[in-house]
């Protein structure tokens, strides 16, 4: 079931059998109040609700001001007054850089100015079109080839190898690594994969408004591979919309 669909038949479920994801989808009205829709769907037999441990790797701080293209940081979409996390940095098929987010970041087509908060100094202001080729999919390649990759990179996490290349959600539901995720709300933490749900994986976590589109990502003993953004959250639980397969579709990398 894609989201738009999900989303579509939610005046209709019935609340005694359906599963809430209170999301916005986890985008945030900027200092004044919170988007949010209720989304209903057929809760997924067997699956535990409880809230796991989560592990706290970083706070938000480092996430509020990027200053760059930060996996995680904050920006703001101007004209829909709303602020969501940036995701995955990507290539598309044209050498154009961006990055990957929610698609819900950005309600209307078009073109959009982002901002991107600066801690000491004016806040970096770019016009962006995002490239949203399946309506029914909760994903966007926003390209901003001028805005540059910050310096840390992403090439390891954990001290492990971060992987090129995606996993699958049948993957992610054969080996349920430990999921981690970085979002301007929440920073860096890690829970538990706890199902693979209408084409979504979903975990625990501590995720809150504003950490739409962040990344999300699989931690094994050997490597650290993407998975995903952020996309919705009930409670101690949250949901990713996985990049594969469309990111092949669409004829974009991962940078």
């Amino acid at each position: 079931m894609s989201w738009r669909r999900w989303v579509g038949t939610a005046a209709g479920g019935s609340l005694g059998n359906s599963w809430v994801w209170v999301a916005a989808l986890l985008c945030s009205a900027v200092l004044t109040s919170t988007a949010v829709w209720a989304v209903q769907g057929r809760a997924p037999g067997g699956i535990d609700r409880s809230a796991g441990e989560i592990e706290v790797i970083a706070d938000a701080s480092g996430f509020q001001y990027p200053g760059a293209l930060v996996p995680g940081g904050r920006f703001y979409v101007e004209d829909l007054s709303v602020q969501c996390s940036m995701g995955w940095p990507a290539v598309d098929d044209r050498g154009q850089s961006g990055f990957f987010t929610a698609a819900h970041c950005f309600p209307e087509r078009g073109p959009v100015r982002l901002i991107i908060p600066v801690r000491d100094g004016p806040q970096i202001q770019v016009v962006a079109t995002p490239v949203r080729p399946d309506d029914d999919v909760d994903l966007a390649f926003v390209p901003v080839p001028s805005l540059g990759l910050s310096s840390g990179g992403q090439s390891s996490l954990f001290g492990k190898p971060l992987s090129s290349e995606p996993v699958s959600l049948e993957w992610l539901s054969r080996h349920r690594p430990k999921i981690c995720w970085k979002g301007q709300r929440t920073g860096f933490a890690c829970g538990q994969t706890r199902a693979v749900s209408n084409g979504f994986l979903v975990f625990t976590s501590n995720v809150r408004s504003g950490d739409s589109g962040g990344p999300v990502f699989a931690v094994t003993d050997e490597a650290v591979y993407p998975v995903g953004v952020t996309h919705a959250v009930d409670g101690p639980l949250a949901s990713a919309t996985p990049l594969l397969p469309l990111i092949h579709d669409w004829r974009i990398h991962l940078s």
